[in-house]
């Protein structure tokens, strides 16, 4: 919930059976846990580390309106690709006249990539540092220790670099910056925190599991309380062009798998390069537009495409959290979009 931080869900699939631990478990479901590739105890919603892929596109929108260095007619031509140096592709070939609305919509990266060279690395990183990215989101959970700081996905800037290499930063690496790839890292917890700013024109609120503690007489022995952590410096007009922007992705861009009648849904579809296999597909997503209660944010590993493997899943979850569908009305499928 942006509103609060309250986390009506989460869910990390491939798991496991906790109840085989609640005896001293067996010799055989330990090996069958700890031996499976998939690895299965790893909550993923909390710590899984990727790259967001274009779901970090509103991101960088923010920051572009923020710096003076776009606006609703900030436009370019997209031949498919970009040269700085080396060639850095794009999803397909969006042609001329590429404008805000369409560079989101369309998921165009050519767009961003000259948006992200006008910006430079630090100017991008101090935006998406306001949201969240790169940073413990303060879950009620044990995993985001500060020792445990590799669960805490990653924004570089050029000071990161010199800490973390003992290299300067070369005008090379920030264009796939730009498009959530490169060194940029995330959780699927922080992303939707970070998306929930979109959201609520900034608002970023420390996720939260436990609602209240009630004694076994009934009183309240603990009840939370939904915490502020910070406010991302962005005025509300520009966090309402990158939500028309988003809501049009699902009215006829990237995202045309979350349009459901009566409800406006902003969205953003995102594809991770993987240097494993396929590229892992990113859908995120909230919830009515005008008065968000709900954001969804959902990475499907070697999913390749976020329209086609994460967008039908963030889709049923939607429909019913509106009573669209009831849970066992929902099946599997991919949808019949094309999109990054």
């Amino acid at each position: 919930d942006p509103r609060t931080g309250a986390v009506l869900a989460m869910v990390s699939t491939p798991s496991y059976d906790p109840n085989v631990f609640v005896k001293k478990v067996s010799a055989a479901d330990w090996n069958r846990i700890n031996n499976d590739r998939r690895r299965p105890q790893q909550n993923r919603a909390l710590s899984g580390i990727y790259p967001p892929g274009s779901t970090f596109k509103p991101l960088m929108a923010i920051a572009g309106l923020v710096y003076g260095q776009c606006n609703l007619k900030t436009t370019c031509s997209c031949p498919g690709y970009f040269k700085l140096g080396r060639t850095f592709r794009c999803w397909r070939v969006h042609g001329g006249g590429v404008n805000f609305n369409r560079a989101i919509a369309e998921s165009c990266d050519v767009w961003f990539y000259h948006l992200a060279m006008k910006l430079g690395v630090d100017r991008m990183a101090k935006v998406a540092r306001e949201f969240g990215i790169g940073q413990a989101t303060g879950i009620d959970l044990p995993a985001e220790s500060p020792y445990r700081d590799r669960h805490l996905g990653t924004m570089p800037d050029t000071a990161w670099k010199w800490r973390r290499f003992h290299e300067k930063w070369y005008p090379g690496e920030t264009p796939s910056c730009g498009i959530g790839q490169g060194y940029v890292a995330v959780t699927p917890l922080q992303l939707a925190v970070a998306i929930g700013g979109i959201a609520t024109n900034g608002h970023i609120h420390r996720p939260y599991l436990v609602d209240s503690i009630i004694d076994t007489e009934g009183r309240v022995v603990k009840h939370t309380k939904p915490e502020l952590r910070r406010k991302v410096q962005a005025a509300p007009e520009q966090f309402e062009m990158v939500r028309n922007a988003m809501h049009l992705a699902v009215t006829s861009g990237t995202a045309k798998a979350c349009d459901i009648p009566d409800i406006a849904v902003c969205a953003k579809t995102g594809s991770a390069e993987n240097p494993h296999g396929a590229a892992h597909g990113w859908l995120v997503c909230f919830a009515p537009m005008d008065n968000p209660t709900i954001v969804v944010a959902c990475v499907v590993e070697h999913g390749k495409h976020g329209a086609t493997s994460a967008g039908p899943v963030c889709r049923a979850i939607l429909d019913v959290y509106f009573g669209k569908r009831k849970p066992e009305q929902i099946g599997s499928g991919k949808a019949n979009v094309r999109g990054d």
